[in-house]
């Protein structure tokens, strides 16, 4: 697998104290190149995530791969360069977690759209986007990428649960409906139990919150007391 989502859940096992294989295309994992700024090396973001892993290079057709997966208690995936959940599931042992993390799932109605998923999209599906930013102004997404964060999180709690059955299960994680819940019902829920209507939509005014400097924008998170005290000093 490639990408934060699927990259975090195996860090939270690494961190945890498992022993994490990640497989790579042989092409490297995309995120070995990614950077803020232009410079040499591997990338930060991809450096943290892949702290203390193992990594291979390999495909379907991999034996090493094969066996990895036949011997694997967990196998995290998000079913890209060529894989199908039937191919994995196929391939893991009867008693292993198989964790499929993928924008949609792997069914409903959103699966087969052909839609050019990216973080900002998923936030405006999930409505996260309707109370932020500046009245007339245009839609600000939250920045950091933090609905996949979120999606990494839950998949990882799910397969520890699972995990501890020592039942095989295949657990079907969708990024988009981990970003309902984490990140576009408050607004909508807040609304309802206040009797608010014209709430919905209404766009925040928190202050500090995403505002305007000289060569762009920038974002404050304040919500606890710990983050304003943090953010006074």
């Amino acid at each position: 697998a490639t990408g934060i989502p699927t990259a975090y859940c195996g860090k939270m096992f690494t961190d945890a104290g498992a022993t994490v294989v990640k497989v790579e295309p042989p092409s490297g994992d995309p995120m070995r190149r990614w950077r803020a700024r232009p410079d040499t090396g591997e990338g930060a973001l991809f450096g943290y995530l892949a702290a203390g892993k193992r990594s291979v290079v390999g495909d379907s057709t991999s034996s090493e791969v094969a066996d990895l997966l036949a011997t694997a208690d967990v196998v995290i995936t998000d079913l890209a360069a060529g894989w199908a959940l039937a191919d994995v599931t196929a391939a893991a042992r009867p008693s292993a977690v198989v964790v499929a993390i993928t924008p949609f799932g792997t069914t409903g109605p959103y699966v087969d759209s052909g839609l050019q998923v990216n973080e900002f999209l998923l936030q405006a599906l999930c409505g996260s986007i309707g109370g932020r930013g500046w009245p007339g102004s245009e839609p600000m997404q939250a920045g950091g990428r933090i609905g996949e964060w979120f999606a990494g999180a839950y998949a990882a709690v799910a397969a520890a649960a699972a995990v501890r059955t020592g039942v095989g299960e295949t657990i079907d994680v969708s990024l988009y409906e981990a970003m309902v819940i984490a990140m576009g019902s408050l607004g909508a829920v807040s609304a309802s139990v206040l009797g608010d209507d014209q709430a919905l939509g209404r766009r925040s005014l928190e202050l500090p919150s995403i505002v305007p400097t000289a060569d762009g924008m920038v974002g404050f998170c304040t919500i606890t007391a710990q983050q304003f005290q943090d953010f006074l000093v």
